[in-house]
């Protein structure tokens, strides 16, 4: 989950509430003066927020809005030079082979390993 951006929100960006239901963005109220000028429909619920995603005054609110982050693999490669540990990712796992044929005289310890990030 990423923080609240409410310019991703009214382009149409998915939402999830902290307790990780998904949200659909219905309005931004500027005019609102009570604070909650933001309007989301959380499974059947229609319900106010501050502009920074909050429901409630409270540190933490089941119900405050987080921007949806998308999962994928990507292909780790990890190398050893000189007794530091260096790594980087790849979209593939071709390229991610590929890449580790070109170690330059450093020790390859994984080559393509998969791991899942989110966006």
């Amino acid at each position: 989950m990423r923080a609240f951006n409410l310019e991703e929100a009214k382009a149409g960006k998915p939402l999830i509430t902290r307790d990780g239901r998904d949200a659909k963005f219905i309005a931004y109220l500027p005019e609102a003066d009570n604070g909650c000028q933001v309007i989301a429909l959380v499974e059947k619920e229609v319900l106010l927020y501050y502009v920074i995603g909050k429901h409630a005054v409270m540190d933490e609110y089941p119900k405050d809005l987080f921007m949806k982050t998308a999962k994928k693999i990507v292909y780790a490669n990890l190398w050893v030079d000189r007794g530091r540990s260096i790594w980087g990712h790849h979209e593939t796992e071709e390229k991610a082979k590929h890449i580790a044929g070109m170690t330059l005289g450093m020790k390859i310890i994984a080559i393509a390993v998969p791991i899942e990030i989110e966006e």
